[in-house]
């Protein structure tokens, strides 16, 4: 009986940790960056980065733009398309970006 009290609690765990990443483009990041702040997002652009300090985003062909945090190194792969699942997050100040979960 303990075992299938363990079981069902894991289980709920699982169904409450379920991934429900949004599908979304660059273009409707910047629109409704409101909206979907604090939000786990599916996007795709070309990856970009600047040296001084080092850091990445990916961008569209009409320069839509999310920072990624990223703790991993991208070099070489500049200028790739790029797939990125994580948590959006939008601050006024600091613009948009997304704490990556993975990268395809």
């Amino acid at each position: 009986m303990r075992h299938a009290a363990i079981i069902v609690a894991l289980l709920s765990l699982i169904a409450c940790t379920g991934d429900n990443a949004a599908d979304v483009t660059l273009a409707q990041l910047a629109a409704q960056q409101d909206d979907y702040a604090g939000r786990q997002v599916v996007v795709s652009g070309t990856l970009r980065s600047h040296p001084d300090p080092l850091h990445y985003w990916i961008e569209d062909d009409a320069y839509h733009r999310v920072e990624l945090d990223f703790p991993g190194d991208l070099t070489g792969r500049e200028g790739e398309p790029l797939t990125v699942r994580g948590r959006f997050r939008y601050q006024p100040d600091r613009g948009r970006s997304i704490k990556v979960v993975s990268l395809e």
